[in-house]
């Protein structure tokens, strides 16, 4: 590599410019596909609220249902109580037994997310029936859905759903969000 001499030092000058030339190359490519990235997202969602019309009942989200969880007994299922009555208190026991599970002295919860999702959504629908926002029934109904779906997922590669769940801003989105899963028979 050639070196220029000033004065008695010596300086890799070439070297120093074809570095520099390759950076603002690279920083220009690299702008190009970020702000080509941008236009792209900009027009899929143009798309889907202008020209397609995408249901509110279209599931985002589909598993199958090939859960042995639904049917395991649940021990001293007459001991348990709920604020939703016995039947959610049984499926919120299913639903612990899906996910929690004691090794010596720790638990460990499987699927963190989606436990505290349902965790909070339990606790934000009992508030709600509370404060008279919410009839008991349509909120009972909701929550034994949300816990059916888990029990059913709990098995599965849930990746995606629990990376929503976790974007999610709010309980409600949350809500959102298990109201958007089909469960198919297999």
């Amino acid at each position: 590599m050639p070196k220029i001499i000033e004065g008695n030092k010596l300086t890799q000058q070439p070297k120093l410019t074809i570095m520099k030339n390759l950076l603002l190359v690279l920083i220009y490519l690299l702008s190009g596909s970020i702000a080509n990235s941008q236009h792209l997202a900009f027009n899929q969602n143009n798309e889907l609220s202008g020209k397609m019309k995408v249901s509110k009942d279209a599931p985002l989200f589909v598993f199958e249902n090939r859960s042995s969880a639904l049917s395991q007994e649940v021990e001293n299922g007459d001991k348990l109580s709920h604020f939703f009555g016995k039947e959610v208190a049984y499926k919120m026991e299913q639903f612990k037994n899906a996910y929690v599970f004691e090794d010596g002295l720790r638990i460990n919860i499987e699927k963190p997310i989606i436990y505290k999702s349902i965790k909070k959504i339990n606790k934000h629908l009992t508030k709600q029936v509370k404060s008279a926002k919410l009839n008991t029934e349509t909120a009972k109904a909701e929550l034994l859905k949300f816990l059916q779906i888990s029990i059913i997922i709990a098995s599965q590669p849930t990746t995606s759903f629990e990376n929503a769940l976790k974007k999610a801003q709010s309980t409600k989105e949350q809500i959102q969000l298990f109201n958007s899963v089909e469960i198919r028979d297999m």
